[in-house]
């Protein structure tokens, strides 16, 4: 919990964060990922930069190399599918969605040079056979099948005391990370807390095969045995707000296993535990996927609630 509390790269002073791409992780974020580099990358790995978009993290791990003179050929292995979402134009505003934008990562890091190895192109078709991993952060953990196959062909490559970082760990949206990292827990333990949804976690003990002997799929978050999968990071985190995300990450994953009942049960008490300020209602998520399954009357009252905390009319 201690661990969890300090946030010593918060403290780090650190220019290399002012004039990077633009990107979808967090300002904190930015600064925890140079500094990880900085304070802990020892050269007996790689570094994985799982879920790149344009390039903040992949500049971010390539300018803390040279600021520590590890910036060998081939150290970071960055990924990604490199075509344009929905959302994606409000940062890269000349492409659509269906574009690649991989010419926009390489020129954001061609300065880089050869420290950086591309892969783009479908997850599902790679595997990590190079060798220990010392660093691997995640940003590409968007549904079950890339969850599953993540933990399967590139987890189990890092190296004990290695890094693990898990950018979407604290988002509602994603209930099967903190699911793979429940069943994980033998192998790693949680100790960076970095706002707004990432956490990072030392590997304590490489992974075995056999550490992998479980079940991936919604059918997993079906009934009240999967609360323990949630529960345990709930003893974890320090900050009030952190916890209302796995609670909104419980609820997504049993509206996912078709239970949106368990899913309104765990909406319905997480607001009475929880303060009413408007990054809860962004975090438990009312009228983001389980408006249609709530009551008339619940459904009015979370509206009215959201509409007076967030200053904005709701759908």
């Amino acid at each position: 919990m201690t661990a969890l509390r300090d946030a010593p790269w918060r403290a780090a002073g650190d220019d290399s964060i002012e004039n990077l791409p633009p990107g979808m992780i967090s300002p904190d974020e930015r600064k925890y990922l140079g500094w990880l580099v900085r304070e802990h990358f020892q050269g007996r790995g790689a570094i994985l930069d799982m879920g790149v978009f344009t390039g903040a993290s992949t500049c971010l791990f390539g300018e803390a190399l040279r600021a520590i003179g590890k910036d060998k050929p081939g150290t970071i292995h960055s990924y990604d599918r490199f075509l344009m979402d929905a959302m994606m134009p409000r940062w890269i505003p000349d492409r659509r969605e269906g574009d690649s934008f991989l010419p926009v990562w390489e020129a954001n890091t061609r300065h880089l040079g050869d420290t950086v190895v591309c892969h783009p192109g479908d997850l599902l078709q790679e595997r990590w056979q190079a060798g220990p991993v010392e660093i691997l952060f995640v940003d590409i953990m968007k549904g079950w099948p890339l969850c599953e196959h993540v933990t399967r062909a590139f987890m189990p490559a890092l190296a004990e005391g290695g890094f693990l970082v898990h950018q979407d760990l604290k988002f509602w949206a994603c209930p099967w990370i903190t699911y793979v990292m429940s069943k994980l827990r033998h192998c790693f333990e949680p100790v960076h807390n970095v706002i707004i949804s990432t956490l990072g976690f030392r590997c304590t003990r490489q992974m075995t095969e056999a550490d992998l002997d479980f079940e991936f799929g919604p059918q997993v978050l079906q009934d009240t045995s999967a609360n323990v999968h949630f529960d345990w990071l709930l003893e974890v985190l320090p900050e009030p707000l952190d916890r209302v995300k796995i609670e909104g990450a419980r609820a997504r994953g049993y509206f996912m296993a078709g239970r949106p009942d368990l899913a309104n049960e765990v909406l319905d008490r997480a607001r009475e535990i929880y303060p009413a300020n408007g990054y809860v209602y962004h975090c438990l998520p009312a009228s983001r996927g389980f408006e249609e399954h709530r009551p008339e009357a619940t459904r009015q009252r979370d509206r009215a609630l959201e509409e007076e905390v967030l200053g904005t009319p709701t759908a």
